[in-house]
């Protein structure tokens, strides 16, 4: 049994052997933190080069990205041209908010197939689906409708070197006939 006399003895132990061997306590790896672009939305697409570089002089060394569509590729900038600036910053994209709206609606791969194109690009690990509009999400058939494309997308992320991601909010789980979409899904994706 630990009593308090040991636990304070032997967490002063370990206190001491720990300034004792300062290279002891700071062989980890440096870790690595991350900034999800979204917060901030509002200057990113004004200037993007500028917003990445006080970025990463702030210390952050990975991003989650977001934004990206076919039409206006990432805030004006192609994947590759995205990239540069990422690598020239020393970030990496390890995610990326997509909007797939149309493809969890009606199943047009167009959308998912151009995201996963850019994400792989970017050298991203997960691709994110990062919202569910409102009229695709009213009653259990529509999750269910989700669920079944979302495990879709997740073959063809990993077909490509992807993960798929779900970046869950409080809708998912308002109740529809006493089950909500966060079961559904949870069920839909075993």
């Amino acid at each position: 049994m630990i009593t308090r006399r040991n636990f304070i003895i032997n967490t002063s132990l370990a206190a001491t052997a720990v300034l004792a061997s300062p290279s002891f306590a700071f062989t980890m790896k440096k870790k690595e933190i991350g900034l999800q672009l979204y917060t901030l939305r509002e200057e990113l697409p004004k200037d993007v080069k500028g917003v990445l570089e006080k970025v990463a002089k702030a210390g952050f060394t990975t991003v989650e990205t977001y934004g990206y569509s076919i039409k206006d590729q990432f805030w004006g900038l192609t994947p590759k041209e995205l990239k540069k600036i990422l690598d020239d910053n020393g970030l990496k994209a390890v995610s990326g908010h997509y909007n797939l709206g149309s493809y969890l609606y009606d199943g047009n791969t167009t959308e998912l197939i151009a995201a996963i194109e850019a994400a792989k690009v970017l050298k991203s690990e997960f691709l994110t689906v990062p919202w569910v509009d409102e009229p695709f999400r009213k009653n259990i058939d529509d999750y269910k409708k989700i669920a079944f494309r979302i495990n879709e997308a997740a073959k063809l992320c990993k077909k490509a070197g992807l993960k798929l991601a779900y970046h869950n909010h409080d809708f998912e789980f308002q109740k529809h006939d006493g089950v909500n979409g966060y079961i559904i899904f949870i069920k839909r994706n075993r």
